[in-house]
């Protein structure tokens, strides 16, 4: 007997746009993050590098800052989850309500991550 599970998860969109006065303009979308049930993490795919999976997770003493890891390490026996390769961060601007920001030094690039799920 095959059993079908579905997960669930919320997916919110990832853009780069200019923020100017608590709005972004001329969005356009770039990937998307997903987040599973249970999980504290964020898994991020951008269309332009599909296979590459980056992981955002909220620092532990912050409310408003986050880092992006390169690689994500399950340990065989159920044990915790351990990021590694730190290539990105983010942050909750105070000016803008709706986005995380999320920065990638090496590419000098930054993009925003919707703080609602796509429904």
């Amino acid at each position: 007997m095959n059993a079908t599970f579905k997960t669930e998860e919320a997916k919110y969109e990832v853009v780069i746009a200019k923020a100017i006065n608590k709005v972004l303009i001329h969005p356009m979308l770039v990937g998307f993050a997903v987040q599973f049930a249970g999980e504290s993490h964020y898994v991020i795919r951008f269309l332009m590098f599909p296979s590459n999976p980056y992981f955002l997770i909220k620092n532990r003493d912050s409310q408003t800052d986050y880092t992006v890891f390169a690689k994500l390490v399950k340990e065989p026996a159920g044990g915790p989850i351990r990021f590694q390769n730190p290539v990105g961060s983010g942050r909750l601007l105070s000016d803008l309500k709706s986005h995380l920001e999320i920065r990638f030094p090496l590419l000098g690039t930054h993009v925003f991550m919707n703080l609602f799920p796509r429904s």
